[in-house]
């Protein structure tokens, strides 16, 4: 019975697949995006070459902002490339009749969004700032020591990569537009009653460590829910 919702090996062909296409959908973006600090330092080294600014460095705060925007290019553009096409009609009946449950099939893109390819992305790009801190003393300490136990902030991505990622295979047309409009209805509404639930609490019974922990559990509802409906998605996605 189990072997109808899931199977380790059809799971693994579908990876596989699901991987092979990310490579030959994103390519030279990823490494592009991945690379961006580095190529950031030769532009930088340019710049101090032909001007002779001696003092032009990429500090710390410029790479952690480069990194951040990095980041957020990755989340955004990643799941339209990889599996926007399913609602298209040819690439969505291929899609459709690939040989693996909805579990199998959500599973595969959901791990390649919001893990697989940011985790990639990460190691590429701390590899390389290590490397050109490592090479030129004027860049600093290496922003993964930088961060320190703050890295694992990085995992509050989780919920926007799954987002778009059911934007992407939602909506047919202006994907992305329509998923950051969506986000930022999302949050409109949610401030709205936020504000009016916060309203009716004493301020002092707002501390920052209990604050982290709603943050927290927001971020855990927040993706099982995105989880779910991806799910929900691919089993009623038709063409």
């Amino acid at each position: 019975m189990m072997e109808a919702y899931f199977s380790f090996s059809r799971f693994g062909s579908v990876l596989k697949t699901d991987l092979q296409n990310a490579w030959k959908n994103m390519g030279i973006s990823f490494f592009l995006m991945s690379g961006s600090g580095a190529l950031t330092y030769l532009f930088v080294l340019g710049l101090r070459w032909l001007a002779q600014w001696n003092e032009l460095t990429l500090g710390g705060d410029a790479r952690s902002f480069i990194f951040g925007v990095m980041m957020a290019t990755l989340c955004i553009v990643t799941p339209s490339r990889c599996y926007g096409s399913v609602t298209e009609l040819r690439a969505g009946r291929f899609f459709l009749l690939l040989p693996a449950s909805v579990w199998e099939k959500s599973l595969s893109m959901i791990l390649i969004c919001s893990l697989i390819l940011p985790v990639s992305a990460c190691l590429v790009y701390f590899g390389l700032d290590s490397l050109l801190c490592r090479i030129d003393p004027s860049c600093g300490t290496p922003l993964l020591k930088l961060m320190g136990d703050e890295i694992w902030g990085i995992m509050s991505v989780i919920p926007y990569s799954l987002a778009f990622l059911l934007g992407a295979i939602f909506f047919k047309k202006s994907k992305i537009a329509k998923t950051i409009g969506c986000i930022l209805l999302f949050y409109m509404v949610g401030g709205l009653l936020a504000g009016s639930f916060l309203g009716s609490i004493a301020i002092t019974q707002v501390t920052p460590s209990s604050f982290s922990i709603e943050l927290s559990w927001g971020n855990g509802f927040m993706t099982l829910l995105l989880v779910a409906l991806i799910v929900r998605r691919v089993r009623t996605l038709q063409h």
